[in-house]
């Protein structure tokens, strides 16, 4: 009898052994799909948007004996649900993957770029700032900034002690410039800045140290690769659905962009 409750004990944790394994086996297999399926990094879109075979999806795919075509790919790279009109997108997935003439991304094209929304620390307050930044390929390839959106820069350039050039400078050949420009608390008011855009007056307080980084709160990639295209990927973090995370296309445009030019 003794012998018998043994037994039974031995064979009740070996079964409740084996379901924890079995357990532990499902979570992995889950863990490592939701990881294979998320789109990690802006390369990895890339790779998907092309079908390229060296990405890590498809080798699983591949893995587990199964195919995906192109159209579907891509299909999948699209955020839903979205507010892209259904026939655009099927239009454009149409178009890119039409065999007589695919259409490819790369992150050595000049046509794409990252958009940054930024908080900027200037002269000692906080203020929200907007980069944009491109691939360039100087003999090696380098992110640089080629835009900048900071409205705050010109609600600044106005001096609180406001000073203006006579109209008679004429007759002293200027001579004044020489005094206000020592005076460079009211420089401002002596400039028209209204011939500035934001990338020059951003660029410029950079140089010269009065402009911080604090902090990047969101970041979008737009891809003009494809001409009369134009559609901008984000991360999406927060999906219930893990085929569903990662870096997504949330908007799509038709363009009059027939040559795929770089547009700000």
């Amino acid at each position: 009898m003794r012998f018998l409750f043994k037994f039974t004990l031995v064979v009740l944790f070996s079964l409740k052994l084996s379901l924890i394994c079995i357990a532990q086996d499902s979570v992995e297999k889950l863990d490592r799909e939701k990881f294979i399926w998320e789109i990690k990094q802006i390369e990895e879109f890339i790779e998907r948007f092309n079908s390229d075979s060296s990405t890590l999806f498809l080798r699983y795919i591949s893995e587990k004996g199964m195919q995906i075509s192109r159209k579907d790919l891509i299909k999948s790279l699209f955020k839903v649900p979205t507010d892209i009109n259904f026939n655009v997108a099927k239009r454009f997935i149409s178009e890119v993957t039409n065999k007589k003439d695919e259409k490819f991304i790369s992150f050595t094209d000049t046509n794409w770029y990252a958009s940054l929304k930024c908080n900027v620390i200037y002269k000692g307050e906080r203020h929200k700032a907007d980069l944009k930044l491109k691939i360039f390929n100087n003999g090696s390839l380098e992110w640089i900034i080629f835009d900048a959106h900071a409205p705050f820069l010109k609600n600044q350039l106005s001096s609180k002690d406001a000073k203006f050039i006579n109209p008679a400078s004429s007759g002293t050949d200027f001579m004044e410039l020489k005094q206000l420009f020592r005076d460079t608390n009211s420089i401002g008011s002596i400039i028209d800045f209204s011939k500035l855009d934001d990338f020059t007056l951003f660029m410029l307080n950079l140089q010269n140290g009065d402009i911080k980084l604090d902090s990047i709160f969101d970041i979008r990639y737009v891809f003009q690769n494809i001409p009369g295209w134009s559609f901008t990927v984000e991360k999406f973090t927060d999906s219930s659905n893990y085929k569903q995370r990662g870096w997504l296309i949330s908007d799509l445009q038709l363009t009059n962009n027939p040559e795929g030019f770089l547009q700000n």
